[in-house]
């Protein structure tokens, strides 16, 4: 059984992207969101910005995390990208979505309204990712 206490509902039109150094890396309309964070399916990833880390750490609920660091015009922005490939049982709807922090902008958007005028129009949510990770995950 999947734990949904973590889960928050969304608007069903909204999309999310991510955006680093001015560059979207990362943009779906199904996503998930637990504990504030959006995660997103490997298919929705410019995978030619994301690099492997060897970093990881550990979420009491969730499982391993791995991370990524994401390349965009020559800046790198180092694990700000992570995955639970092998998650917990608790955790096994986010297996293999990536959620970003450090730095990483984070947006839910109306994908009605994209490309009709200024970015604020388009705007459901402005989610960057903090400094911080989930309290209840350990970094090592």
């Amino acid at each position: 059984q999947i734990d949904r206490s973590h889960t928050f509902l969304r608007p069903f039109s909204s999309m999310a992207q991510a955006s680093w150094n001015g560059v979207i890396v990362a943009e779906t309309k199904t996503f998930e969101t637990i504990e504030g964070n959006i995660y997103f399916p490997p298919e929705a990833l410019k995978k030619d910005y994301f690099r492997d880390s060897d970093h990881t750490s550990v979420c009491g609920w969730k499982g391993k995390c791995n991370y990524y660091n994401l390349n965009v015009d020559g800046k790198v922005n180092l694990n700000c990208a992570f995955v639970y490939k092998n998650p917990k049982p608790a955790a096994t709807k986010i297996k293999d979505y990536v959620a970003f922090w450090k730095g990483v902008k984070v947006e839910e958007v109306d994908p009605n309204n994209i490309g009709k005028g200024g970015n604020e129009e388009n705007k459901t949510k402005n989610l960057v990712q903090g400094e911080k990770q989930s309290k209840k995950c350990v970094i090592l």
